[in-house]
């Protein structure tokens, strides 16, 4: 008995770290290409077996990438460099699709849901090195993610913009906007799937979400308390009270978000050119122009895109984004919130192809979904 006991903690265990580097792989910006090729070739080697399980839904979304891989490979050809994004993103959905075989929707939620609140009450951990110890943050080990620099505990990235250091929450995610995608998931867990509200978690998870300052997180926080208020009618009490103390917070965030990223500002511009760019794109290459075209000519030009749906327009054309986008109402369809919180996060950041969703992606569209995990 107390072996087979020693053996379930030990698989409960080896389960957690396998998210917890799902989570680490798709976030953590000081894990370079190369080692999240490594990595995600490992988890499919070590899971292969579950091959025979996974999801038709998997080969039809390999099929929407078919012609645009081709495209890489006939680009890379050329003058164009062929880069290990271009096996990333493909990689990323078979990863996905593999681990989502191994897991019970629930199950994987919860599980989830207690990293996530430890990485969350970690981050609160690195603020507080901003209004306690700032000069310590000099000190912190650098990283370089696209062409900045950067500082980190590992635990918690310290972000540079322009120079100057943000004072803002990213957690152990490459920026605020992403690291808030987690917070309100675990909030949303937490809330929906407990039999009782654990009022620790929401402040934690809450806090974090204020602390990265990000507009898209605020929103989802805000409908994420609508759903801690009806099952705890009291709780609005609370919220108040909440609202009261971080009011000056959530002012100057809101604030300076309608200032400098509303219509007219530089910021606006900047999002709102590749857009269009992104949809004339689609116009003339409606199964995309491959990872490879992309980079080189899009990215060269500044006329990328910032979010994830016109991200997999330009990239993988039209059958991919319908895929995910049909995929993200069948979330809808079962777990509201968290269907809500990928759609309108990903209209603010490309995290499409970020190996913990693709999992997500495939707990849903799982033709059996009976599995233990």
């Amino acid at each position: 008995m107390i072996k087979k006991r020693k053996l379930a903690l030990r698989k409960s265990d080896l389960k957690n770290a396998e998210i917890l580097l799902l989570i680490l792989i798709s976030v953590a910006p000081y894990i370079s290409v190369t080692i999240k090729l490594v990595l995600q070739v490992l988890i499919v080697i070590i899971n292969i077996q579950q091959i025979k399980n996974i999801s038709k839904s998997f080969y039809l979304a390999i099929v929407m990438m078919l012609i645009p891989s081709l495209l890489d490979v006939f680009n890379a050809s050329g003058s164009n460099q062929y880069s290990g994004n271009n096996l990333l993103y493909p990689l990323t959905f078979l990863v996905g699709a593999l681990i989502a075989c191994k897991y019970d929707e629930e199950l994987f939620l919860v599980r989830l849901e207690k990293i996530l609140y430890v990485l969350g009450i970690l981050s609160l951990v690195g603020m507080s090195f901003y209004y306690i110890a700032p000069e310590m943050i000099n000190r912190f080990p650098t990283y370089t993610f696209y062409t900045l620099t950067h500082r980190t505990i590992y635990f918690f990235n310290y972000i540079y913009a322009q120079g100057f250091l943000m004072v803002r929450n990213s957690g152990i995610a490459w920026e605020p906007g992403v690291f808030q995608i987690l917070m309100n998931l675990g909030l949303s867990i937490s809330v929906a799937c407990k039999e009782r509200l654990d009022y620790k978690r929401i402040i934690v998870y809450s806090l974090a979400v204020i602390l990265t300052r990000s507009t898209t997180g605020l929103l989802i926080l805000m409908i994420n308390l609508v759903l801690v208020i009806k099952r705890k009618k009291g709780f609005i009490l609370l919220l108040i009270l909440a609202l009261g103390v971080f009011s000056t917070e959530i002012y100057e965030t809101v604030s300076y978000q309608l200032t400098n990223k509303w219509v007219g500002s530089l910021a606006f511009s900047n999002r709102y050119i590749p857009t269009i760019n992104a949809f004339k794109a689609g116009i003339t290459h409606p199964f995309g122009i491959g990872s490879t075209g992309y980079n080189a000519i899009y990215k060269q030009e500044m006329l990328g895109s910032f979010d994830s749906y016109t991200q997999i327009l330009m990239r993988y054309g039209y059958g991919l984004l319908c895929f995910v986008i049909y995929t993200l109402a069948k979330i809808v369809k079962k777990r509201w919130y968290i269907g809500v919180i990928l759609a309108v996060s990903m209209l603010s950041e490309s995290v499409w192809n970020c190996v913990l969703f693709t999992t997500i992606y495939f707990i849903y569209l799982k033709d059996n979904n009976g599995v233990r995990g």
